[in-house]
Parts: structure tokens; sequence; C-alpha cells
């Protein structure tokens, strides 16, 4: 169907509000405003990340850094 994804009950149109409401409420907040179980929710987002992300976005990452700066006192241990 042209509506609606694979393995899909809702449309596209509902399902991309949901990925959108994600990106800024949790999911029980999601499933109250539209009226859908917060199950429903996370199949959704999980079905719209699949369909929007770019497999191929780190096939040349080598190296991932992560900066810790500021953190160093709550991490160390008592003496």
């Amino acid at each position: 169907m042209p509506w609606a994804r694979p393995n899909a009950r809702h449309t596209n149109d509902f399902e991309n509000i949901v990925g959108w409401l994600a990106q800024r409420m949790d999911k029980t907040s999601i499933s109250r405003l539209l009226r859908c179980s917060w199950e429903a929710v996370d199949a959704i987002v999980t079905r719209v990340v699949a369909h929007h992300i770019d497999d191929s976005r780190l096939d040349h990452l080598y190296r991932i850094g992560v900066e810790v700066s500021g953190t160093t006192r709550a991490w160390s241990s008592p003496r």
C-alpha cells in the first residue's frame, strides 16, 4: 500500500508525526496524546528510524573521540 510502510498498522503521515514527537517527548506522553499504546509508539519509532536513517553514514568512520573534561571529580574515588 502506498500510504503505509510494510508491516505497519498506521499511515505514513501518522507514523511521521509519532517520529517527530519522539524527538521531543517521551513515549508515554505520545501514547496519551495520540491515543495508542506505548508499544505501538515504540514499533512506529523503530520503523521510522529504519526508513529514514542512512546505513552508509558510518562507512568511512575510523575513529571516535570522547571528551570527558569537567567530570573527573564525579568519577574519581574518594581518598
